[in-house]
């Protein structure tokens, strides 16, 4: 398993643990300046389920966080969470 697949695994357990009926899409930046990888879905859960995008992306990432392998994880303007891990097991 490569890291992106990793990243989505973890994430989709997230999207499920939340309640969220969504498919998680990690994809590698295309903005290296912002981070390493990027998941970009919480702008479309927002728009299906009429949330706030900051929100979910800030939930998804408090859980993200609680792993020590995701350190360094930010949000960018709306709801882009980026810089998914700099170590990984």
């Amino acid at each position: 398993m490569n890291i992106v697949d990793k990243l989505n695994a973890d994430i989709q357990n997230i999207l499920n643990e939340l309640g969220y009926d969504d498919e998680a899409f990690v994809t590698v930046s295309n903005r290296k300046e912002l981070g390493d990888y990027q998941y970009n879905g919480a702008m479309k859960l927002a728009k299906v389920r009429n949330e706030n995008p900051r929100d979910i992306a800030t939930k998804i990432v408090n859980l993200l966080k609680e792993n020590e392998n995701y350190t360094n994880i930010n949000i960018a303007g709306p709801g882009f969470i980026n810089r998914c891990i700099e170590r990984f097991q």
